[in-house]
């Protein structure tokens, strides 16, 4: 069943309700803002408009009766009594994405282009190869050298194949029928989009909230909790210690140690052009819980527009918003972990040229970027400074760990830092992870 689901037929039953809402919405707004409100609800589209109500329409499965679902009912009531707009109003500022290049969206699906093999094609060119524990650590210090200013997170992949993809978007790529570009499909690929992902994070926390009783957890925690026990959220596991992301690409794995790994490094900002240094140097890519509004829903919902996605770059590839989750699991700090918080790119033919295939004039497809990963991911080689792009793209460092490097790289890790299964993963379900595959060997 596709994720988008019946939306409410007919909005006649709610007019006077949605009516008063808005104006609750309103008044709560001019409250906070104060005389600067007009200008502000034009600017970040605060207001509630046709985008918004269409949107949380299709957010919560339809109550025939009534055209609005209830869990959709309740959501509105809710959010016009505890919304602090001034938190959600600073989620639009200090906009780091050039305008120009997110006026629009295009929706159209796209094929792949005759080079897209696997992700593995598009990350190829600007990638380094490591092939001992050695060269690793060169990798690292050289990128640290080149780009010494540039905030860095981590993240390791045992299969140099697979993409920078967030679970909730494999699952909706599984459900929409894409077929991968190794089984060389010849026609467009129906790749899930931004309105997509929304709907589906929305039944999901409402089925969540409504089961299990957790309706005073804030949404963003939810998502994390329930990623952290297998649901698919677009939370992207990151580190920000690279030794900690070599040893997730490395880690032992039968079905997977005879590949190539991948280590990624996500700059969680752009390079500033000329005379934006200080703007974009102090714009701040750190989620805290504090800072968001109370919502039953995250955030990035009520960034409906590819222009109220723009003002808030989600989805632009110029800030890659990290939250680092307090340690209510141990995983987490053991892991030295956080979660890249980032929108299906906003894809269209300007922003498409920022990333050339081959020759001048060839360039990566709409459908090999989503197929390589869910977020932008503008590479840059790692060895040379990253130079600033026309769109603000945050750049992407790619590593490939060569199979045969995986062992020596995972036994030093080991040694040297104690790295291992049970300090990745010190909690109760970690054990019963590590004793279950390993059972064989434990009791033989």
């Amino acid at each position: 069943m596709a994720a988008s689901g019946a939306p409410g037929k007919s909005l006649g039953p709610l007019t006077g309700f949605l009516s008063e809402f808005s104006a609750s919405i309103r008044e709560s707004q001019k409250a906070a803002f104060g005389p600067g409100f007009e200008k502000l609800s034009s600017m970040a589209g605060l207001g509630l408009n046709a985008g918004m109500v269409s949107n949380l329409m299709k957010s919560f499965p339809a109550t025939p009766d009534l055209g609005l679902s209830l869990g959709a009912t309740s959501f509105l009531s809710s959010m016009s009594s505890s919304m602090d707009w001034t938190k959600l109003a600073a989620l639009s500022t200090s906009t780091l994405s050039a305008s120009d290049y997110f006026e629009e969206s295009d929706e159209h699906n796209y094929a792949y282009s005759e080079e897209m093999r696997s992700p593995a094609s598009y990350f190829e060119r600007d990638e380094v190869v490591i092939d001992s524990f050695e060269s690793l650590n060169k990798a690292i210090a050289q990128l640290i050298k080149k780009n010494p200013d540039l905030p860095l997170v981590w993240r390791g992949q045992q299969n140099a194949d697979w993409g920078l993809q967030s679970s909730l978007y494999r699952k909706l790529q599984e459900q929409n029928g894409v077929i991968q570009p190794s089984e060389d499909p010849k026609g467009e690929q129906p790749f899930p989009t931004e309105t997509q992902m929304r709907q589906a994070e929305a039944r999901l926390i409402e089925y969540a909230r409504d089961n299990w009783r957790l309706d005073e957890m804030h949404s963003l925690e939810l998502l994390a909790r329930l990623q952290h026990y297998g649901a698919p959220t677009r939370l992207l596991d990151v580190t920000r210690n690279p030794y900690v992301a070599a040893w997730f690409a490395c880690e032992a794995d039968p079905g997977q140690d005879e590949e190539d790994a991948r280590l990624l490094a996500l700059a969680t900002r752009p390079i500033p052009k000329k005379g934006e240094e200080e703007r974009v140097s102090e714009a701040n890519t750190r989620v805290k819980i504090s800072d968001l509004p109370q919502t039953a829903l995250p955030f990035w919902h009520y960034f409906v527009s590819p222009e109220e996605r723009q003002l808030a770059d989600w989805g632009t590839g110029a800030k890659r918003r990290v939250w680092v989750p307090s340690a209510y699991e141990s995983r987490i700090a053991a892991q030295n972990g956080a979660f890249v918080l980032d929108g299906v790119p906003i894809v269209n033919a300007k922003t498409a040229r920022s990333f050339r295939r081959g020759a001048a004039g060839e360039y990566w497809s709409k459908a090999d970027l989503l197929a390589s990963s869910s977020i932008y991911a503008k590479t840059y080689h790692p060895n040379r400074a990253a130079k600033a792009n026309g769109p603000n793209l945050a750049p992407t460092f790619t590593y490939r760990i060569t199979a045969k490097a995986k062992a020596e790289i995972r036994d030093v890790l080991e040694s040297r830092f104690g790295y291992n299964f049970p300090t990745m993963y010190p909690d109760i379900s970690g054990s019963g992870r590590y004793l279950n595959e390993h059972f064989d060997d434990l009791t033989k």
